[in-house]
């Protein structure tokens, strides 16, 4: 995003959308403003590029909030 950063763009909508979940998805490290991470209460998660998919599924369901979250379930291996 060129014109914000992620953690300003949580601030912004979390302003807008109160009950909703935020995962930040970076290719940066985040040391630096760890506690400012720790410190953004809507920012239930955060994901390291690379990633695949899956992982990303996860993660959202990890924090879907509430208990309409979807289901996923596993694919059958073919027999």
């Amino acid at each position: 995003m060129p014109q914000i950063n992620g953690l300003e763009f949580t601030r912004r909508a979390a302003a807008i959308a109160p009950k909703a979940a935020f995962v930040l998805i970076t290719g940066h490290n985040l040391d630096s403003v760890e506690d400012e991470l720790n410190g953004l209460l809507p920012l239930k998660g955060r994901l390291q590029k690379p990633f695949g998919w899956r992982r990303l599924a996860d993660e959202v369901l990890r924090v879907w909030p509430g208990p309409d979250a979807p289901c996923i379930r596993a694919e059958a291996a073919p027999a």
